[in-house]
């Protein structure tokens, strides 16, 4: 057995005994001990791992307590037949506020499963916003950062979260947005934009003659939304849109959005829009609703196409064109590409999500 047996973390938030104990599993696990075998004694343990004799004690009665060893008068710490679930590591979800409530929910969710089912301890850190960047916001981040993350993950990062990830050296994977723009930085990059189903509502615009797209978010400006339209000469512009965040009731906030969207589209100093894109998720889905309900209309002359999230309750009753994302088999993907980054094993940097094209009366 070598020193690495006793390997601890000093700077940990978790305990030295703790972290003893879970050396010890692994080293059962990798048949360093067998059924049978015995541990170096206490003492000799605390020599090794440099600490009081305390910290193997308490290890040691840890693992008695499951069953895993058993220390015996004169025959020392013998190793039991049976064996103890050790977490991985561990990996950091970063939120912004309401990300919580809609699609980014769907997504974490179903990738916090995945990688618990593989042995990956799955933390959580919610900032208050992610458009600026305090260094009051960043505190609850800078904090969990210190706790020795294998890998961070989170959707639209803005640049004071991205600065502070780089700061504390631990790899990162993203939802893609506005600042997520590929430099190389990020470990893995999700799109929910570039995807074919966005390059055939770009196709049907261009052939409907619509010079302009339009496309209203909550949160972010992906911009890898406007390749696509760009390449066939469609200029492309984001709204976003941020509701007040005492507001918690759909139709309150799709009252904001439509008047915001209704001042932009009324605006003659800017370019004429042609198609209006509700490129965010179930909440603007809920406003769309919202909308219809309360008799408020879109101009007539206006083509108007929104995200639809299978896997996610359809809250619009609209006939609108929509490109249907499939967040469940989006977050699987990202999951495999995670776990594969956290095994050390090939995968596809670039994850884009499955999504199909669905024409509607509106194009």
């Amino acid at each position: 057995m070598g020193n690495g047996f006793c390997n601890l973390d000093f700077a940990s938030c978790e305990t030295l005994a703790s972290q003893l104990a879970d050396n010890i599993c692994r080293a059962i696990a990798r048949g360093d001990f067998k059924t049978g075998d015995k541990l170096p004694s206490i003492s000799k343990m605390a020599e090794m791992c440099r600490t009081s004799v305390r910290v193997p004690r308490e290890a040691i009665r840890l693992l008695e307590d499951e069953g895993v060893v058993k220390g015996r008068p004169r025959a020392g710490i013998v190793v039991l037949g049976k064996k103890r679930f050790v977490w991985r590591g561990s990996v950091l979800f970063v939120s912004y506020g309401r990300q919580a409530y809609y699609y980014r929910g769907v997504i974490f969710k179903n990738i916090a499963q995945r990688l618990s089912e593989k042995g990956w301890r799955v933390d959580f850190v919610s900032l208050a916003c992610g458009d600026g960047g305090t260094r009051r916001q960043m505190g609850p981040l800078c904090r969990a950062l210190q706790n020795g993350h294998a890998l961070v993950f989170g959707a639209h990062f803005d640049e004071a979260t991205i600065s502070e990830i780089r700061k504390a050296e631990v790899p990162y994977f993203a939802i893609t947005s506005s600042v997520g723009v590929d430099d190389g930085a990020a470990a893995g990059l999700a799109s929910l934009s570039a995807s074919e189903a966005i390059v055939e509502l770009a196709e049907a615009s261009a052939k409907a003659g619509i010079g302009r797209a339009l496309r209203v978010v909550m949160d972010d400006a992906d911009e890898l939304f406007g390749v696509p339209f760009r390449s066939r000469g469609i200029d492309t512009e984001n709204l976003v849109v941020r509701p007040d965040g005492g507001i918690n009731r759909f139709e309150n906030s799709s009252k904001f959005v439509f008047d915001r969207l209704v001042a932009r589209l009324t605006d003659s100093k800017k370019p004429k829009v042609g198609l209006v894109y509700f490129g965010d998720d179930s909440f603007t889905e809920a406003g769309l609703w919202a909308i219809d309900c309360a008799g408020m209309r879109v101009p007539d002359d206006i083509r108007v196409a929104t995200l639809s999230n299978r896997g996610n309750r359809p809250f619009y009753r609209l006939p609108l064109t929509c490109v249907e994302y499939d967040l469940l088999e989006h977050a699987e993907r990202i999951a495999r590409g995670m776990l594969a980054f956290l095994d050390g094993r090939k995968f596809h940097r670039q994850i884009t999500c499955s999504a199909r094209f669905v024409p509607g009366a509106t194009l």
